[in-house]
Parts: structure tokens; sequence; C-alpha cells
């Protein structure tokens, strides 16, 4: 599927953010970071050292605490680049100290320091990122996601090849390389920024967005996933309910399925089987996420993917039960597509839930229940008998199998492309430092002309789009309506304001972006 200009879906989210390239390889980096403690050909996994519950359950209760500071948060923030590369640089220290657990066994206290910093850098540094990826719009995220799957599969296959020494230094500095990378990537967004706008704006006015040129890329990015907070709201409540329920189950079930691969361990051929196994996984569970964006782009199509993702992760359950070589690698492989998928679910987070609160709180809340499960999978394999263990993966299976059947059999939110209106609703629009500079002139001038020529809401959504320079099939992919509706639409926005062609709409939106500069 192309837009007239022949751009498929994905090659226009890939536009949408400068220095793509830069951003995959910074947020794969993070994403293998917080693998780091699982790479079997470089250390070997040792069950009473690693799964320390305690620490598990300090540095989660840590991320509460900072969620809520979030929360509290009535003002756009910027995180400087030394806070930035500075927590990059505690989680490699922390790392460090983590791979070395042999060495650090007689000094448990540095040991589970060390583990409660990695559980709180974990969530800190994916925190950073998606405060600067969440501009691009949702469909944009996604793609850096998947791009950033296959840089990890990419890495995780030369590391395991690599000595150990020179594994454990790679491996130890990948958070601050990231963070380094997230200083650069966010620079280089700001300066792709046309200078009217990186100089003229006011930084408490700031709502960064994607944009090639002064008309044609300005405007708030793709929100029609979300529902607003006021349609809906038993099915906004579902949702949400399942969400979490779902997310916390689901590291229940991945934490039992990796707690069986643990004992085949014998730091030779099947460790680097088990590696391996997990870049492959990687790279098939990235490809995934592209053919999703690619073809598969609604709101509909994402509540329902994590119906199908079951199949696969009990698929997955039932291999490990084996137990041997034979079956480790595509079990394997089944597990790490499942979990990558399962976190693209939780990075699209704010843009399936609209909050009132700071947009990010829905991708806070979506994380902590993944993160709730992997402390309650560290709580059962270290104090609990294996009998309760795996009780408590066949529970969640069937919590999964549960919520699966709410969404697909209500459709958790009946309207799926309720208009959005005027600028965005929350007090927390991203940082002109996190992205590019606001770009909310369009979306005033469309809000103006809006206004001015009596167009409804659902017309107005698609001026903005029309400014941005879409095409009527992009328009109806991204609203999620047909091709005829979108124009149906047009024919009406053609009428009202007395224009013939999108450059005539082009030209007024220009004009009124001018006149409210100089106002």
């Amino acid at each position: 599927m192309t837009d007239e200009r022949g751009s498929s879906p994905l090659a226009l989210a890939i536009r949408e953010v400068p220095g793509i390239a830069i951003a995959s390889i910074g947020f794969g980096c993070a994403l293998l970071a917080i693998e780091g403690d699982r790479l079997s050909t470089i250390r070997t996994v040792n069950i009473s050292g690693d799964y320390h519950a305690v620490a598990s359950l300090v540095s989660f209760l840590l991320l509460i605490m900072l969620a809520l500071a979030y929360r509290k948060l009535d003002a756009p923030t910027h995180v400087p680049a030394a806070i930035v590369i500075g927590a990059g640089a505690l989680m490699s220290a922390s790392m460090f100290v983590v791979l070395q657990q042999s060495v650090w066994e007689d000094n448990p206290i540095v040991s589970s320091i060390a583990r409660i910093v990695f559980g709180l850098g974990e969530g800190v540094i994916l925190f950073l990122w998606m405060k600067a990826l969440f501009p691009y719009g949702a469909r944009a995220c996604a793609a850096v996601l998947g791009l950033g799957t296959i840089v990890v599969a990419a890495m995780n296959s030369l590391i395991a090849f690599l000595k150990v020494d020179a594994a454990y230094g790679t491996v130890s500095l990948l958070p601050i390389v990231s963070m380094v990378l997230l200083c650069y990537f966010r620079e280089y967004a700001r300066s792709r920024a046309p200078r009217a706008d990186r100089d003229d704006i006011p930084s408490e006015d700031a709502c960064a967005s994607p944009e090639r040129s002064m008309v044609a890329g300005i405007g708030c990015p793709d929100r029609s996933l979300i529902v607003p907070s006021d349609q809906a709201p038993r099915g906004r409540r579902v949702f949400v309910v399942t969400m979490m329920l779902s997310l916390a189950c689901y590291a229940v079930v991945f934490g039992h399925i990796h707690y069986q691969w643990i004992p085949l361990q014998d730091g030779g051929t099947v460790s680097l089987i088990i590696q391996l196994g997990t870049a492959v996984g990687t790279a098939c569970g990235g490809a995934a996420i592209l053919v999703l964006v690619q073809y598969f782009w609604n709101r509909r199509s994402l509540e329902l993917y994590k119906v199908f993702l079951i199949p696969t992760v009990l698929l997955a359950l039932w291999l490990s039960s084996f137990v041997n070589e034979t079956w480790i690698f595509l079990y394997l492989v089944l597990l790490n597509i499942t979990q990558k998928l399962v976190f693209l679910f939780i990075m699209l987070a704010p843009f399936l839930i609209e909050s009132k609160r700071p947009y990010l709180m829905p991708w806070c809340v979506a994380f902590l229940s993944f993160t709730a499960g992997k402390a309650a999978s560290s709580l059962l394999l270290e104090h609990m008998s294996p009998d309760v263990f795996v009780s408590s993966s066949v529970i969640a299976l069937v919590v999964l199998f549960a919520c699966g059947a709410i969404t697909s059999l209500s459709g958790s939110i009946t309207d799926y492309h309720t208009p959005i209106r005027g600028q965005w609703p929350g007090p927390d629009a991203p940082d002109v430092h996190d992205a590019l500079p606001h770009a909310n002139k369009l979306q005033n001038a469309c809000h103006a002309l809006t206004d001015q020529y009596q167009l409804t809401g659902r017309e107005e959504e698609i001026l903005v789009l029309l400014a941005r320079g879409r095409t009527a099939q992009h328009i109806a992919d991204t609203l999620v309506i047909t091709q005829s509706t979108a124009k149906t639409h047009l024919r009406n926005i053609y009428a009202k304001m007395d224009v013939h062609n999108q450059q005539e709409i082009l030209n007024l939106v220009e004009q009124t972006i001018d006149e409210q500069k100089k106002a």
C-alpha cells in the first residue's frame, strides 16, 4: 500500500524521524542493555545469584515513586544532557557489577545495590528515549522499535562470538552509548527544524512534532489511535485494566520460560545456541513490527494483535517443557518474537490511551505493570516451591486468555476515530530539546480556519493532515476510515473554504500563520 507519491506507510513513518538511524541504533543499545544480564555466552546465568527478589521489589518501588513524581509535573521538562549521560554511566557501572556476579559474591551489599540500580536504570533510559520519540507519533515510534530490535539481533549475534573480556566491556558500555546517542539525536533533530521555529517559540509553548518544511510537515503527530477520555469511558476502563493484567501476566509467563533454559547452559555449544536463538527471535520480532507498521496499522489491529500473541507464547511454553537442546532454539525464537511484540504494546500505550495527566503516564503504567510481573516472577522463583511457580504460570495464561476474549468480543472501545480538536490536551507537552521545536503554528492556523469557515471537528482534523501534505489515501489510513469517506470530507472542506485544490489550502494556511505571527 502506497500513497499517490509512491511512498509506503513504513517509508513515511521513517521519514518522519530525522536521524532515524541514530535513534534506531541508540534505542537498540538500550534494549540490549536491559537484556544484557541474560547473555548466556559471556556468563553462566545463576538463579540464586541473579534472581534477587528483594532487589527487584526495591527497584520496582523506586520506579513507582519516579512515576508519581512525573505525574505531578505541571510544566514541560527538559532533561539536560549531563543528567542523561550520567544516568547511562550509572547503569553501565551497575551492569558491570551484575555481569561480574562471581567476583562480587562475597559482597552481597554491593551486588544488591548494583541490581537495584540496574532495575531502576531500565525504566529510566527507556523513559528518556520514549520522551524523545513520542512527538513523532505512534507509527514512527513503532518503526524505530522495529529497526532497533533488528540492531539488537545483529549486536547479539556479534557478541556471541567475542572473547569474554571484550563481551563484558561491550555490554557494560551499552547504556552510556545509548544515552550519548540520545543526546546526539535530540540535537540533530533540533538542528533540522526551521530556524524561525528554533529561535522564536517560547519554551513554555513547546510541543514538538515532525516537520520538513514550514507548512507540509508542521502539526501535531499522529494521535488518531487515541480515543479522548470523554468518549466510551467504560470501554476505556476495560482496555486499561486488560492491558495492565495482560502485561503483568506476560512477564510471569516469560519468567517461567526463561527459567527452563538456565539449567542447560554449558559455557559452550548450548550457550551459543541459546544466544543465537534469542538473536533470531529478536530479528523476527523486529520484522513483524515493521510488517505491522506497513500493512496493519489501525487501532483495531493493534488491540487484536495481543490476542494472537497468546498462541505463540503458549507454544513456546509447551516447547520449553521438553527441556533439551533439540527444542531450545525454536522455543527461544518464539519467546523473543512474543517479547518484542509485547514491548511494542508497552511503547504504544500513550497513543492508545489519552491521558489528561502528563502524556507519558500511560507508558509508565504499562511499563510498571510489566515490571510488576517480572518482580512477581522473581519472588515466586526464589521463595516458592516449583509447583507454586508452575501454577502461577498456568493462572497467568488463564488470565491472558480471559483478557484476549474480552478484547476480541467487546472491541474495547467502540469509537476508533473520534476527532481531536485544538491543542494538546495536557500540560506535559514534549520539550523543544527532546525532538523538534513546537509545531503548533499549523494546528493553531487550522483551528482559526475551522472557526472562520465553520468546519466540523472531523473536517478540522482532515484539514491539519491536508496542510501537512497528506493525500486522501494517507488520510483514510491515518483516521481509519474508507477512502470514499475521506474524499467526501475533502469535497465538503473545499466547498466551505471556496478552494479547488490542496495547494490553495496550503496558501491559506501559510497566510494564516503569517497573520498570527504578526499579531
